[in-house]
């Protein structure tokens, strides 16, 4: 597959979330990981703990920040509330408008960030594999009303959780281990670049388990396969 062009000076990213992001500081691995591998990439990020996006669509900072950085892409990272509480849905979607627009603005592309699932079941009783799938449902519209990409790494866990046993989680059971962060990493890796995540190196995991990860990576963002 053609890989996307880059800026001259390489890819500028922000991420904006909270702990799904920062967790295993996926930002700043996915840059180390992408330029070790010689892709031009800088990465900053706006994240706090259970932020909505709500919460960060109401802070003056980060528009000032999204309209001078100069950054290429902007993704935006949800808190899981603004899906499985009915009350968050509405203002999850007009603040995620509300932050399109400046990034637009700015000269920037909006990519959603559609989390992984919580080790955990939610109250309602979706298991890891029924969040990815209402993640999907949720991000998805959003990101059709407002034009905006996706980096699918709920895609690339429902995949692994169907037919892997990976320890995607950490001990709290809710955050990525160093195993489902390095295969939000390759989600990240092949959706920026548009090339196969088997470029990366294996970021500290075993060769033989990295190779697996990258291919799911590649199976869901290159060969656009949905688990279910």
């Amino acid at each position: 597959m053609e890989e996307n062009k880059m800026p001259q000076n390489g890819l500028k990213v922000l991420f904006v979330g909270n702990s799904a992001t920062f967790y295993n500081t996926l930002p700043e691995t996915l840059e180390r990981l992408a330029t070790a591998a010689g892709y031009a990439i800088s990465v900053d990020s706006v994240t706090k703990g259970g932020y909505m996006i709500e919460q960060h669509a109401a802070s003056e900072a980060l528009y000032e920040k999204i309209a001078t950085g100069g950054f290429d892409i902007v993704f935006l990272q949800e808190n899981g509330d603004g899906v499985y509480f009915p009350e968050k849905n509405q203002p999850s979607r007009d603040a995620h408008a509300r932050l399109d627009k400046a990034i637009r603005e700015s000269g920037a592309e909006t990519y959603l960030y559609v989390r992984p699932p919580s080790g955990k079941d939610k109250p309602n009783g979706d298991n890891s594999f029924a969040q990815c799938v209402r993640y999907d449902e949720f991000f998805g519209e959003i990101a059709k009303n407002i034009g905006a990409k996706c980096a699918y790494v709920n895609r690339a866990f429902a995949y692994a959780i169907q037919n892997y046993n990976f320890g995607l989680w950490g001990p709290d059971n809710a955050h990525t281990s160093a195993y489902g962060g390095y295969l939000a990493d390759c989600v990240f890796f092949a959706t920026l670049f548009r090339t196969s995540a088997t470029a990366l190196g294996a970021g500290g995991l075993p060769e033989a388990d990295a190779r697996i990860l990258q291919e799911i990576a590649d199976k869901i963002v290159l060969e656009g396969v949905r688990p279910w």
